[in-house]
């Protein structure tokens, strides 16, 4: 996982800009001469005032000076965020119908939900069922993943008149 940072980073050294990948370029880059590529590699960026996860190929190349020694880093980056995340977001949906299909009870199938929903924090790192009753007056707690018992975003009982 990288950290990313927001500002200008033309002319900046690797390991005052990507301290945690700076050994693997400064070695095999810039030592070297090896162009290294990854693919779908992580990054924790900041672009909108909070860290979120973002998924790129990326592409590091020596570049020469005149005497033939390598001076620099050409770095060639492709976004993946949305591909990974539709790839695992479908992903889920599967094994959620997968789950779905083997239950024989409705209270089967909302468990299947949350545990289905426990597999993947990052695009649900809570989620709680909860059941009406009869008369649609009240909703009871069925299952839940992410939050403790007893948490206050987490009503055992919901009052719906």
């Amino acid at each position: 996982m990288v950290r990313g940072y927001r500002g200008g980073r033309g002319g900046r050294r690797i390991r005052d800009l990507w301290p945690d990948v700076s050994s693997i370029l400064e070695y095999q880059v810039l030592r070297n001469g090896e162009s290294v590529f990854t693919k779908d590699q992580l990054f924790v960026v900041d672009r909108k005032g909070f860290s979120e996860e973002c998924y790129c190929n990326v592409s590091y190349s020596p570049l020469y000076n005149e005497e033939n020694k390598v001076s620099g880093v050409f770095c060639i980056v492709q976004e993946k965020t949305q591909d990974i995340i539709n790839r695992r977001r479908v992903d889920l949906c599967q094994l959620l119908s997968e789950k779905i299909a083997e239950s024989e009870t409705i209270v089967d199938i909302f468990e299947s939900a949350v545990e289905t929903f426990k597999t993947e924090k990052r695009d649900f790192p809570y989620a709680a069922v909860y059941t009406l009753s009869e008369d649609l007056t009240s909703a009871r707690l069925l299952s839940f993943t992410g939050l403790e018992n007893n948490h206050e975003l987490l009503p055992s009982c919901i009052n719906l008149t």
